[in-house]
């Protein structure tokens, strides 16, 4: 993490080029260890990005209601991204997330914290309009992979 914070620092983040970001997504949510959710799911979030001078932080919420299984998300990360390629923008993100789900043939919602690392890639579209796919890990509950593709709209920095 400290050679991508450098890297990013090194070639200026997003956070300097870019204001505030909304995005959407569909994924899906492969979960493992986790008693009474046992299949894929699939899912759809939210997100909104504010830049600081070191990257993103993001606040984000996911749902799931499918197969039996009752699944939401609120999440807080800190994402670095990295200026590659003209029009792409690697990311990288850590954080936290409070998960409340339902598994399957229970009654109840069972409220949980955990945590996440995740990466991704922004592809540009338009001068404000964004592609953006992820792949992430989350702990606890047990563990599961997220894949998520959607849209991102970047606003410029100084809203101009």
């Amino acid at each position: 993490m400290v050679l991508v914070c450098q890297n990013a620092a090194a070639q200026g983040t997003s956070g300097s080029q870019f204001g505030p970001e909304v995005s959407g997504y569909i994924g899906t949510l492969l979960p493992n260890q986790i008693s009474g959710v046992t299949e894929i799911l699939p899912a759809w979030g939210l997100r909104y990005s504010h830049p600081l001078s070191f990257g993103f932080v993001e606040a984000g919420v996911r749902d799931s209601h499918a197969k039996g299984v009752v699944w939401d998300v609120v999440s807080l990360d800190m994402r670095f991204d990295m200026n590659t390629v003209e029009g792409f923008t690697n990311i990288f993100y850590l954080g936290v997330d409070m998960n409340a789900y339902k598994p399957e043939f229970r009654g109840d919602r069972i409220w949980i914290g955990g945590a996440h690392v995740g990466t991704g890639l922004l592809m540009k579209v338009a001068s404000t309009f964004w592609i953006r796919s992820d792949i992430g890990l989350a702990v606890s509950p047990g563990t599961s992979l997220f894949l998520n593709i959607g849209f991102a709209i970047r606003t410029p920095a100084g809203g101009g």
